[in-house]
């Protein structure tokens, strides 16, 4: 019926976006490491460039400088924000936004989409819970 044929583009959508957004890390995060921590707002429009059925908005405060482990974490983070927000809800804007509050960074995603009932956490975020030790919430 539609709603099957309009859930397999819908899938398909995300699997075309979340192989362009992974190899879009791979070469964010090797330009970033030949230019020391390098910008990372323009490392995450660029890659929020690569999604084009989402409008995303970037802002990363001025004293956010990550090294380059750091970065690493979140565009990783990022990326998985992005993938998610297109796979699971129909957002059709998603804000990322990256701040230091007592030396600590945090990042924050917020799309204006509803998760779908088909939602169930994979890996991904399972993976940054434990490898990062950041917070995960809904």
């Amino acid at each position: 019926n539609g709603d099957d044929a309009s859930a397999g583009t819908h899938i398909n959508q995300a699997a075309a976006v979340a192989k362009e957004l992974l190899g879009d890390v791979r070469s964010t995060v090797s330009a970033m490491r030949d230019s020391d921590a390098g910008d990372i707002t323009e490392a995450l429009e660029r890659m929020a460039s690569a999604v084009p059925s989402l409008e995303v908005h970037v802002r990363v405060d001025d004293d956010v400088r990550p090294d380059e482990s750091q970065a690493t974490v979140l565009i990783r983070a990022a990326q998985e924000i992005m993938t998610n927000t297109v796979k699971h809800t129909e957002a059709a804007e998603l804000s990322i936004e990256i701040s230091r509050t007592n030396g600590v960074l945090r990042l924050l995603g917020k799309n204006d989409g509803n998760i779908t009932s088909s939602y169930t956490p994979g890996n991904g975020l399972r993976g940054l819970e434990d490898g990062s030790r950041c917070w995960v919430g809904r």
